[in-house]
């Protein structure tokens, strides 16, 4: 299962935050109904100062004037950089997508498995990142920049995963078998709940903002009881 976002629905958690400095690894499992506007980034899933408005690890997509893509995007207060795909995303079709940040000259992007683009440009960490949303971008407060779409099976972990590691999500392996040492936040998405559970630590739990409905279908990611 998976949820429906619109461009008014999110959920986040503000004050667990999983990751407290670089590297780190945000991977997800989105499926897109419309197109993105020009000019701003559509968060799939984001690590934010809650408090602030230009603080902020997202992944996201976005349209560059070519169609929808995807992207690793780091700012600190005035400096942004990002790591950007090219390859349009197809509407109504599940996509894998997976942003790595390995240090503060270090980020990378990738679509269903493979390299989009790579940023060797400064940001450093900022302590003041409180809140992980899911759908959406926090920011001072409240929301902005909503991604418009299914989201499911989003993961973050405290490394910088792999290629073998992050191609086998790309390809259905489930986030908990997949460096589950390093697996700090998981949350499913499955729309039974309220609010959306995480399912590693149990301390970011989702806290819903409207109500983005239930949608039945999955992404191909292999059933956790298949590994029991």
């Amino acid at each position: 299962m998976s949820r429906s976002f619109s461009s008014t629905e999110a959920m986040h958690n503000n004050g667990n935050i999983p990751i407290t400095a670089y590297p780190f690894t945000m991977f997800a499992w989105g499926n897109k109904d419309v197109q993105d506007g020009g000019g701003s980034d559509d968060v799939m899933m984001g690590m934010t100062d809650d408090s602030a408005s230009l603080i902020y690890q997202l992944l996201s997509t976005t349209n560059a004037g070519s169609g929808t893509s995807v992207g690793m995007v780091s700012r600190n207060s005035s400096t942004q950089q990002a790591a950007r795909g090219t390859t349009e995303i197809a509407l109504d079709t599940w996509y894998s997508t997976c942003g790595i940040c390995r240090g503060n000259t270090d980020r990378e992007i990738f679509l269903e498995g493979v390299t989009e683009d790579t940023d060797a440009n400064s940001v450093t960490w900022n302590s003041n990142i409180d809140s992980i949303a899911i759908g959406a971008r926090r920011s001072s407060g409240g929301f902005t920049t909503f991604y418009e779409g299914r989201l499911s099976h989003c993961a973050v972990y405290n490394v910088s995963l792999s290629t073998t590691h992050q191609l086998a999500l790309s390809r259905g392996a489930h986030p908990f078998i997949m460096r589950n040492d390093a697996l700090v936040f998981f949350c499913a998405v499955e729309g039974n709940d309220s609010p959306e559970g995480d399912y590693v630590g149990q301390s970011a739990q989702q806290t819903l903002s409207g109500s983005p409905p239930k949608f039945v279908g999955n992404p191909p990611v292999e059933l956790l009881e298949n590994y029991l």
